[in-house]
């Protein structure tokens, strides 16, 4: 649900910006903040950023593939990746959605944001969801996948040390049978088994009496 809203607003600010533009300064520029950005209405036929330009329907059947394998891997992975990484791809999403639209219906792509500050190209709403959808997406991945390295190696470490426990609970265990045989072996003998010895010792007495007699 959270992916959807993204991509919804992500596409409906694009959208109306691009309308704005196209009303209220076609083919034409305004200063925002003089030597830092400004917007200038240009009609990019290309990809982001104005790369690879005048390759209108090449761009828009390999967007359109794009958006496809990207839905698809948002709804098939949605649960193996962060909310974090969700949001990035769905930016990702929203930013390719935007300017698809506009080369299917304009045959280009309305760009008007301008930093006159540097030497770069003009670009839009959709170009910059697009990016900031990247970097969050390789940050939930580059630090999804060290959370997970840690979680391994903690586990790894439970487990030996709940072998280890076991271990010396086992050797505990050995030895206090080990004592209990050593004081059944140690223990004095039965009543009975004095008895017959003490018996047995006045019959070699009397024995040896009879023997002195004669």
């Amino acid at each position: 649900m959270l992916e959807c809203i993204v991509v919804f607003l992500g596409v409906l600010l694009d959208q109306l910006s691009k309308l704005w533009v196209v009303d209220a300064m076609y083919q034409s520029s305004m200063a925002v903040w003089p030597g830092v950005f400004g917007f200038t209405y240009v009609e990019n036929t290309g990809a982001a950023f104005g790369v690879l330009g005048k390759s209108t329907l090449v761009l828009t059947v390999v967007s359109a593939l794009a958006m496809v394998v990207l839905c698809f891997v948002l709804v098939k992975f949605r649960k193996e990746l962060s909310k974090f990484g969700r949001v990035g791809l769905a930016l990702i999403i929203a930013g390719g959605l935007g300017n698809l639209i506009d080369r299917v219906f304009l045959g280009y792509v309305v760009d008007f944001i301008n930093l006159e500050f540097m030497h770069f190209a003009v670009f839009n709403v959709a170009d910059i969801c697009a990016t900031v959808g990247t970097i969050c997406l390789l940050i939930a991945i580059i630090f999804g996948e060290r959370k997970k390295g840690k979680g391994e190696l903690s586990a790894d470490g439970e487990r030996d040390g709940q072998i280890s426990g076991a271990a010396d609970q086992g050797g505990e265990a050995a030895g206090a049978a080990g004592k209990a045989e050593d004081t059944h072996s140690e223990a004095p003998e039965p009543p009975a088994a004095q008895a017959d010895a003490a018996g047995s010792q006045a019959g070699e007495d009397g024995a040896a009496d009879r023997g002195h007699g004669a």
